[in-house]
């Protein structure tokens, strides 16, 4: 009698400690994150703009908001005093509606904007820091409605949206005609809709249901649809405020590292609450009726499987019944027989792949391969193969099939095993096939929209990243350099300012295509701001050649353009940092090296290039000496020169 007490004990000590082990997780040891480390030119221009002004919108909760009492809060409020703090510089707040805040930093009456969804006409104006907070935005219509829940159904309709907010530029861009409502914020545009002046109301969601909340009027207004749109809540400065904005993404970095961003999400957004768990002592007997009737069920249903063995022991019979089940589906189906390879396809399945059922049957096992692409053939064979094998209850995969016109369409393709022998032997397999390749082509479309600028189509700012990591641990690896080039337009605002941003897009989108023709393939050029490009030149072994490509750079730029017959022209000042993987450096710091680079060359007279000297911590004009030379400057190590 005492053994299973002590292995109940011995149990609730492992489990004591486990629970232990799991509570204490959390306050490991680790490294705490360095703080932040701004440079002696950041700290300079802090001292000389002391006190940062920044600008937030009078009601925008619960990122930013003047409460009753008159005192500014939200998560970007606290977020940017935390900042302030932790880098050592001393803030002014003042608050506007959301298109004054705008116009104030513009006309440089404030310094930074705390809250502003990224876009491409705004990133014309305006320099964005990283994103601080992804925010969906979404519709709201009275709770009465029924025919509004999809992007299309608001043609014609009369939508509130807050004044200058982005949902204007997107329903724009996306054809959309409408009466548009325009209000001062959020809680304006969702009292409109509740009074019966607009139809929707389009809107941050984590806003408008504070509004609803704080206001409970939770029970007039309902969201509908998907999501429109994820906008990229992040901080703005003037267009060229460099240095400003690489202090506040010191900043954001640093309160995402230490955990401080997550914590102001949990507090301001929340989290939901976890289920009680059930008291069992409390539910015993219902658990034990709950067993008793499985225990019958199980019963049944055993008598009920010896049944159909029985009957599904004559093989017409099945096929009967199962052509039965093909031909009265109006789905894509299909039957495989294990033991024979013979697979039945009804006629749904023949057409999405352009054929008549009679072309096709009958169709084996090998005759159904054929029309799988063959990367994908592998994961498809080996999912029917575990399922087979009773490792996984079902089987289903995405696979590109082969359309009778020559295209490949992706199909959705689920079964499972419906008939297995006595000793566990799968019998007939049965699944159905779904066209998703209106769904990959949404998917592709949101990757280029991640990964690539909309005007030029180089990579973008976060393409860029990923690719400069990937090349500086690379040449860890192999010992090769990394150059990376900073390059800033000269001339190009004048050709904004005399001629209007649609010719000035039309010169980004020439230069965008001249660097990509100069540049190899397996180098990198993305567009990172209004008139500013990156490049990185991989595999290089000698400074030298990679500054021979630079001047080609600097030829190609300043050709002239001709646009409906107007010949404009630019040049560009480019920064050049380079690095061998015998350097322990980071990505960052490439890229500030570079970009003070640029600048100098600016200072030295435009047109040319400047290398950064890493030794002294300033960059040194390359236009006037040559390669050789210039490679000896480098404050670097290359691989071989």
């Amino acid at each position: 009698m005492q053994a299973p007490r002590w292995t109940l004990r011995l149990a609730g000590a492992i489990v004591l400690l486990v629970l232990g082990a799991v509570m204490l997780w959390p306050y490991r040891s680790e490294d705490s994150p360095s703080p932040i480390l701004l440079t002696p030119t950041e700290r300079a221009w802090l001292a000389r703009h002391e006190p940062i002004r920044f600008i937030s919108q009078s009601s925008y909760p619960p990122f930013e908001f003047v409460d009753a009492g008159g005192e500014r809060r939200g998560m970007m409020i606290e977020l940017v005093r935390w900042i302030a703090t932790e880098a050592g510089f001393h803030v002014e707040f003042a608050d506007a509606e959301f298109q004054v805040a705008q116009n104030v930093v513009r006309e440089g009456k404030a310094d930074v904007l705390t809250s502003l969804f990224f876009s491409e006409p705004r990133d014309r104006d305006f320099d964005f820091t990283a994103t601080v907070y992804d925010v969906p935005a979404s519709m709201f219509v009275r709770k009465t409605r029924t025919d509004l829940s999809a992007l299309p159904d608001l043609a014609g309709k009369r939508i509130a949206i807050q004044r200058g907010d982005f949902a204007e530029q997107f329903l724009r861009a996306a054809g959309i005609a409408f009466e548009h409502l325009p209000t001062a914020n959020f809680a304006e545009a969702t009292q409109a809709v509740i009074d019966g002046e607009a139809d929707v109301l389009i809107g941050d969601e984590q806003i408008i249901f504070h509004h609803l909340f704080s206001a409970q009027h939770d029970d007039r207004l309902k969201l509908v649809g998907d999501p429109l749109y994820i906008g990229r809540n992040a901080m703005a400065v003037r267009e060229g405020e460099h240095v400003l904005l690489g202090v506040i993404d010191k900043g954001i970095e640093h309160a995402r590292a230490t955990g401080t961003l997550a914590r102001l999400e949990r507090k301001w957004l929340g989290l939901e609450l976890q289920p009680r768990k059930p008291d069992w002592r409390i539910y015993g007997p219902y658990a034990l009726g709950a067993l008793l009737v499985l225990f019958a069920v199980v019963v049944w249903n055993l008598r009920l499987e010896a049944l159909v063995r029985r009957k599904t022991a004559d093989l017409e019979a099945k096929e009967r019944r199962l052509q039965e089940i093909i031909e009265g589906t109006r789905a894509a189906t299909w039957v495989f027989d294990v033991a024979t390879g013979a697979i039945e396809i009804n006629e749904h399945w023949a057409e999405m792949l352009g054929y008549r059922v009679e072309e096709l049957r009958p169709i084996r096992f090998e005759t159904f391969r054929g029309f799988v692409h063959p990367d994908d053939w592998a994961h498809t064979q080996d999912r029917i193969d575990r399922h087979l094998a009773g490792e996984i209850d079902h089987y289903a995969s995405e696979l590109r099939m082969r359309h009778r016109d020559g295209r490949w369409i992706w199909m959705l393709d689920r079964g499972r095993v419906t008939l297995r022998t006595e000793d566990g032997r799968p019998v007939v397999m049965a699944g159905i096939h779904i066209d998703i390749s209106a769904s990959k082509a949404h998917e592709d479309e949101l990757q280029r929209m991640a990964y690539f600028d909309g005007l030029t189509g180089l990579a973008n700012r976060a393409l860029l990243e990923d690719r400069l990591m990937q090349a500086i641990a690379r040449a860890r690896r192999s010992g090769e350099l990394v150059v990376l080039g900073y390059i800033d337009l000269d001339g190009f605002k004048q050709i904004n300012d005399r001629h209007g941003h649609g010719y000035g897009d039309r010169v980004l989108m020439v230069i965008a295509q001249r660097l990509a023709q100069t540049l190899r393939e397996e180098d990198t050029v993305a567009r990172v701001g209004g008139d500013e490009f990156v490049f990185i030149l991989r595999e290089e072994d000698k400074i030298e050649a990679a500054l021979q490509v630079v001047e080609r750079l600097l030829g190609r730029i300043a050709e002239p353009i001709v646009l409906d017959a107007l010949e404009l022209q630019v040049s560009a000042s480019i920064g050049i940092s380079a690095c061998s993987g015998a350097e322990d450096i980071e990505a960052a710091q490439l890229v500030r090296q570079a970009d003070d680079a640029m600048y100098q060359a600016k200072l030295s007279g435009k047109n040319r290039y400047h290398l950064f000297d890493r030794a002294r911590n300033r960059p040194q004009p390359g236009e006037a000496a040559s390669a050789t030379q210039a490679g000896r400057r480098a404050g670097c190590t290359p691989a071989s020169t």
